[in-house]
């Protein structure tokens, strides 16, 4: 799962044209953390995921009901 989250916070950082420093910023975040989260080797929280949805504006996982 760690690795399709990477995918998609890199898909919607492409679309709205930001930079893996650009998004680190809106963190509060090292670039080298980032660059880590990319790799798709970081196993994110769900308060992690929450923070990174609400900076993105864009949903990187949904649940179905």
């Amino acid at each position: 799962m760690s690795f399709g989250i990477a995918e998609r916070i890199s898909e919607i950082l492409k679309a709205k044209g930001l930079t893996q420093k650009n998004f680190a910023r809106l963190l509060n975040k090292r670039d080298s953390e980032i660059s880590k989260w990319l790799t798709g080797r970081h196993n994110f929280t769900t308060q992690t995921i929450v923070r990174i949805e609400t900076a993105l504006g864009s949903k990187l996982i949904s649940i179905a009901h």
